[in-house]
């Protein structure tokens, strides 16, 4: 009688399995990592999400973002980390983030606060501003230099200190370096109540 030889499978190697989940492991270490880094600087699928942030605008040759209401709203800079040189020829990336924590503040603080907190990521080493427009008015806050990490933040501003008043402003980040300039606008509108 002939001998049949058994057809192996292609899970009877006793390395393959092994080998499977320390690739799993480390894919998900990866992700984790990635994940926990993201959210550490600014969470910027939360406030995505939750605040409608951020649509990137073509670039902007020439000018400054500090050309109008310079040095507005000097407030903290990055939580942690240093600011990064850049070279002079970079074109910074469009500026992500969470521009205004509140869309509808009241200047007398109540019912809605009228502390605002801010913040910008980009290229590191680039500088960030946050513009507020309505009509030919414009106010800023005062530019900061991003980290090494791409961040910067403004903590706890007050509508008052920068010369905000009633009215409906329209939000701009101002990436730049240098005469390269890239902006995103806002969403969302920053609707002040008296």
């Amino acid at each position: 009688m002939p001998v049949q030889k058994s057809k192996r499978s292609r899970w009877s190697n006793p390395w393959l399995i092994p080998a499977i989940i320390l690739v799993i492991i480390a894919v998900g270490a990866t992700a984790y990592v990635r994940h926990h880094d993201k959210s550490k600087s600014v969470s910027t699928t939360k406030i995505q999400t939750n605040n409608g942030v951020a649509t990137p605008t073509t670039n902007v040759p020439g000018g400054s973002p500090s050309s109008t209401a310079s040095g507005i709203g000097q407030s903290k800079g990055p939580s942690s980390g240093s600011s990064s040189s850049i070279s002079s020829g970079v074109t910074p990336g469009a500026p992500i983030g969470n521009f205004v924590s509140n869309h509808r503040p009241n200047l007398s603080g109540s019912p809605s606060p009228n502390a605002e907190t801010s913040n910008c990521t980009t290229t590191p080493g680039a500088t960030c501003q946050i513009e507020f427009t309505m009509g030919s008015t414009t106010r800023s806050l005062a530019a900061q230099t991003t980290d090494a990490s791409g961040n910067t933040a403004w903590y706890n501003w007050t509508l008052q200190s920068i010369g905000l008043t009633g009215g409906t402003w329209h939000v701009t980040a101002v990436a730049a370096n240098g005469d390269k300039t890239v902006t995103a606008k806002d969403v969302n509108a920053l609707v002040v109540s008296p």
